[in-house]
């Protein structure tokens, strides 16, 4: 499993906002976070830690769970209904928030609006039953770049849907081959495929 795929990006969920501001430096508290050990991510977590611990005057404990995610779910099932103080922050797959919701912090009045900094399908995505229980740590999210000059040049408007984007290449691409550009592509999506695009 790619740990870095669109459908595996991983969610913090940033209980630590809590012990920031509720806590602050004044009353220094000792939180456990759970950090997959998978990848690099360790390393990041860890160093987002060390940051966060530096700034507040908390101490951070990193605690390593299972790699595997199913393994992982199941500990933090267990933990959870166990109402267990063993980990107070924990890194999740963006499937979760459903899953592990019932047990989780309600972040909105901690998170001071930052949520809206993020893209709102993240966060809608990291709600359950309109409680805000994760916080999107990073996420891979594809972009589609475009050449301005061309939809200038052959009148075409920034496509929005993906019609728009097969026929506004298709128009660029023959006129651009017409004059000469012969390795001159587009973007096109085969039509058995665009149904995929919209599900």
């Amino acid at each position: 499993m790619n740990h870095l795929s669109a459908r595996t990006a991983r969610a913090l969920l940033f209980a630590s906002a809590l012990f920031a501001s509720a806590l602050g430096t004044a009353h220094a508290a000792t939180i456990s976070i759970a950090c997959s050990g998978v990848g690099q991510e360790l390393e990041f977590c860890k160093g987002a830690a060390e940051a966060w611990a530096r700034k507040t005057g908390n101490t951070v404990n990193i605690v390593t769970p299972p790699n595997d995610a199913s393994e992982r779910l199941a500990l933090y099932q267990q933990l959870l209904s166990a109402r267990s103080d063993k980990v107070d922050v924990l890194q999740v797959d963006v499937i979760w928030p459903g899953l592990l919701g019932s047990h989780l912090l309600d972040l909105r009045p901690y998170a001071s609006g930052v949520e809206k900094a993020h893209f709102p399908g993240f966060i809608a995505n990291n709600s359950s039953h309109g409680r805000l229980v994760a916080m999107p740590w990073f996420a891979n999210a594809g972009l589609l770049f475009y050449r301005s000059d061309l939809l200038q040049k052959y009148g075409q408007q920034v496509p929005e849907t993906w019609n728009v984007l097969t026929a506004s290449a298709r128009r660029i691409q023959d006129g651009e081959r017409a004059a000469g550009k012969q390795r001159m592509w587009g973007y096109e999506i085969p039509p058995q495929n665009l149904s995929l695009l919209h599900e």
